[in-house]
């Protein structure tokens, strides 16, 4: 096996010779000899430079990213205005980037079809050459085989040549032929590319939507939980009433209720332009849809129990007493002023009217 040499010294010193022999100084010289070991820098177009520049910012912006992600993540460390404008400057990033895109998609569209449409002209070309020849090559057939015998012996060097020539014809007629079907298929090839191109922006498009489902399942989950917490709390509300009852009516030795009071529904506080009635609500009583039946609980006593975190004198539960005052238009609904003002968690939630006079 032969050995490898490191021809590089003897490439520099030819190139040495040759400069001398050419007449160049030593400032030339020594530009020449620097040239083997620093590189020249390749030129660059603008548009490189441009792009370069920007994909320059691009790495900033995900830099800027990935160290304060942390930040944008932790509810503490960062407001909400800030979160909105970082937001808004990143949404117009993307829709600057994605407008380019679409104009550079158009450009390449466009130079697709001129490239089509540069091919179909050739094609045509090409036809209308192949069947001018292809008439030369019968119209040379028919002289030869009308012509007389005598006429074929004196000229058998023409006959050999018009044979050569019909097979170089011929000949040309299948390259004809084959450049005619390597066109179709580039024609073909550009086609598919621009088809391709065209898929994968709208594959892109695609993938934007399932992302944007997959955000409004999250938030869809998110609502559902929260409404399974809220009805939880009803229902553990309505049980807790239905426990202060069986407590009522075990300390008073009462076996049923019902018959004691009727159900009312919390509609809101009492309103006006200018101010709040202090320690006033709202009631719908039911079975009362009229003025005239509200006349009879009038000063009935009424009752809002609901259950505090906080256990006093042994119990979780609270009750505020009320009574009713007077009626509040004509669909049956009451005014009731209670001791104190209702917990804004009453709205909604269930009142107990008595059957007798209150001493509020």
């Amino acid at each position: 096996m032969a050995k490898i040499r490191d021809r590089t010294e003897d490439f520099k010193d030819a190139v040495r010779h040759i400069a001398i022999s050419l007449g160049y100084n030593e400032t030339r010289l020594a530009a020449i000899m620097a040239s083997f070991i620093i590189h020249k820098p390749r030129q660059r177009s603008p548009f490189t430079r441009a792009a370069l520049k920007t994909l320059e910012s691009i790495g900033a912006l995900e830099q800027f990213m990935l160290k304060h992600r942390k930040d944008y993540v932790d509810l503490h460390r960062t407001t909400e205005q800030e979160r909105d404008s970082i937001e808004q400057e990143v949404l117009i990033l993307s829709e600057k980037l994605h407008s380019v895109t679409a104009r550079f998609d158009q450009l390449r569209a466009i130079r697709f079809q001129d490239a089509i449409n540069k091919r179909i002209p050739r094609r045509k070309l090409n036809r209308a050459a192949n069947k001018n020849t292809t008439t030369v090559y019968s119209s040379k057939t028919n002289n030869l085989e009308f012509s007389e015998p005598d006429d074929i012996q004196p000229e058998s060097l023409r006959v050999q040549q018009q044979v050569l020539d019909d097979e170089t014809c011929a000949l040309q007629v299948e390259l004809t032929s084959l450049l005619e079907a390597v066109q179709e298929t580039e024609t073909k090839m550009l086609e598919m590319s621009a088809l391709n191109h065209l898929m994968s922006t709208h594959v892109l498009q695609q993938a934007q939507q399932i992302e944007l489902l997959y955000e409004q399942a999250v938030e869809a989950t998110k609502n559902v939980e929260l409404g399974n917490k809220e009805l939880s709390q009803a229902i553990q509300r309505n049980s807790t009433a239905a426990e202060c009852e069986q407590l009522f009516a075990r300390e008073f030795g009462i076996g049923e209720l019902k018959w004691l009071y009727v159900r009312g529904t919390v509609l809101g506080y009492k309103r006006s332009k200018s101010n709040q009635y202090p320690n006033t609500s709202l009631i719908q009583i039911e079975g009362v849809n009229t003025k005239e039946e509200v006349a009879w609980y009038a000063g009935k006593r009424m009752a809002y129990i609901y259950k505090a975190k906080v256990k006093r004198d042994g119990s979780h539960y609270r009750c505020i007493w009320g009574k009713v005052t007077r009626p509040h238009g004509n669909s049956g609904v009451v005014r009731a002023k209670f001791k104190s003002n209702l917990p804004p968690k009453s709205m909604g939630a269930r009142v107990r009217v008595f059957m007798y006079p209150s001493n509020i």
